[in-house]
């Protein structure tokens, strides 16, 4: 069974994303908390192990870890397991990149508690102003605001969905039964308008800026298989879900990157009508919660329901992703002529990263202490937020009134109250450090990045030439999935022709 998972392609997707500097540091700010209680636990079990006289259990380090022999294992503290994992984490892993990137995931945490509740105040306010208005005109002004609200990355669109179920069956004339079926469909066609407008009007003119088109990987073979997913005609169980499954705002903008078609796109996206269903519903629902309790239960479930369905929708895309790169390895890993310059751009930036190659050691004590203080708060406030929500905000939701709303009173009621302010705080002032470590490697980085960034471009022609022969030497094996002397000969190249630029380079 072990084997059979390990050839699974959501499995080998996850080890791969496992090696990722982002999703370490992720890992680290979710679960660092724990790390005291792991390890003297791991402490606790070798103790008790050696106590016992039991003989040590040898475990394979990856080849990269140094640690004891196994004759010297047993004057390890921990368990030699754990002292694997704990070494190749201090070896391996590139611990200021990973710093860095805690404080983007602390301030994404921040954002993941405001935006819903400014959104529920938006919306209420909406909801207030609209009063006494044309049935019409309410639909109408609830398409624009919800446009408003999906041109901002931020934002997702389950408020939205629930805010029109809300508001459109609660003033239909027709009755409540058509109110939430007239919310489905204006639910459903924001939708489709604002994966347009993302498409459209934001991806496709960042499409045009090659910086852009480099941060967002184009060429890379992740990328490439989303693509080659996306561009499956008619509705694909891989596109819908991509496309249906997705976060709203990256994934159309990169649709848009990808210069797609926009009547595929709308075509695979037509599925969403399910998620907005249940969305919608359940806001509709909502109204009639004081009526019966079936209404209150039938509510909790479509929001169930639309939780369900969105991570069965993620799977599936994560399962058609993988399944492209084990199938279409050729196609998605060879360089493309188009791509040169992206190449050029990503062979740059590794060819100057490794001009200065900086551990965590090398910096100042005190650059380190003040960057770990700055993890350390971003780290405390994001468990803050996520398991004490309500002890740092008071309640807002969407049907109330907006005139009761309020912000502040003596730190102990309102909507903001004392922890959450103080919350806000460290968690906007830590990033002073965050700075002061920037600066200092910006600083460190200086001389030996121009340095090098002069060679580079001496071989800049001569390297888009070789990198253009070499694509156009596997455009010819393109047909040829299984000529894997092809293939050889074109790693082979495609090694000599990095160091030619390396040695070009160095001289």
């Amino acid at each position: 069974m072990a084997d059979w998972c390990k050839n699974l392609p959501l499995y080998r997707l996850s080890v791969s994303l496992l090696k990722s500097d982002w999703v370490r540091a992720l890992l680290v700010f979710c679960f660092s908390p724990l790390l005291p209680v792991v390890l003297a636990l791991s402490c606790l079990n070798q103790k008790v192990r050696k106590w016992r006289g039991l003989p040590t259990i040898t475990y394979e380090a990856e080849e990269s870890v140094a640690l004891a022999p196994s004759s010297d294992a047993e004057q390890l503290w921990l368990t030699q397991r754990v002292s694997f994992q704990v070494e190749a984490m201090r070896l391996d892993w590139d611990w200021i990149s990973i710093f860095m990137k805690m404080y983007v995931f602390g301030l994404l945490m921040l954002l993941y508690v405001t935006f819903p509740i400014l959104l529920n105040i938006f919306l209420s306010w909406l909801s207030s102003a609209l009063q006494g208005f044309d049935f019409g005109l309410v639909c109408l002004c609830i398409v624009l605001a919800g446009m408003c609200c999906f041109l901002l990355p931020p934002v997702p669109g389950v408020p939205v969905y629930l805010f029109a179920g809300i508001i459109i069956a609660d003033k239909c004339p027709l009755g409540f039964e058509a109110g939430a079926g007239i919310a489905i469909a204006v639910g459903f066609l924001l939708k489709l308008m604002a994966c347009a407008m993302q498409q459209k009007l934001i991806g496709e003119r960042l499409g045009a800026n090659l910086t852009i088109r480099t941060q967002v990987g184009i060429n890379t073979p992740m990328i490439r298989a989303i693509e080659a997913v996306l561009r499956e005609p008619g509705m694909s169980m891989g596109k819908v879900s991509i496309l249906c499954g997705g976060p709203d705002w990256p994934t159309s903008v990169l649709a848009g990157i990808l210069h797609l078609s926009l009547l595929e796109c709308e075509l695979g996206t037509l599925p969403i009508v399910f998620f907005v269903a249940a969305c919608s519903l359940s806001g509709s629902f909502y109204l009639k919660q004081h009526e019966s309790e079936l209404w209150d239960r039938a509510a909790t479930f479509m929001m169930s329901a639309s939780v369900f369905l969105c991570m069965l929708l993620q799977i599936m895309g994560a399962w058609a992703i993988q399944t492209q790169l084990d199938q279409r390895e050729w196609e998605l890993t060879k360089p493309l002529e188009q791509n040169v310059e992206l190449d050029w751009l990503d062979f740059r930036w590794r060819e100057m990263s490794r001009s200065l190659l900086l551990r965590w050691v090398d910096v100042p004590a005190w650059i380190r202490a003040v960057t770990l203080l700055g993890v350390l708060i971003q780290v405390m406030v994001g468990q803050v937020f996520y398991w004490r929500s309500s002890m740092c905000f008071g309640e807002f939701e969407v049907t109330d009134d907006i005139d009761s709303l309020e912000w502040w009173v003596d730190g102990e009621s309102g909507l903001v109250l004392l922890p959450g302010l103080v919350c806000c705080c460290l968690s906007i002032g830590g990033w002073a450090f965050y700075f002061v470590m920037s600066c200092w490697l910006k600083q460190k980085r200086a001389k030996p990045f121009l340095e090098m960034a002069k060679r580079l471009d001496t071989i800049e022609v001569r390297w888009k030439e070789m990198r253009r022969a070499l694509a156009a030497e596997l455009s010819a094996h393109g047909a040829c999935r299984d000529n894997w002397e092809a293939l050889r000969h074109a790693n082979e190249t495609a090694q000599e022709m990095l160091r030619e630029a390396r040695v070009m380079a160095t001289e």
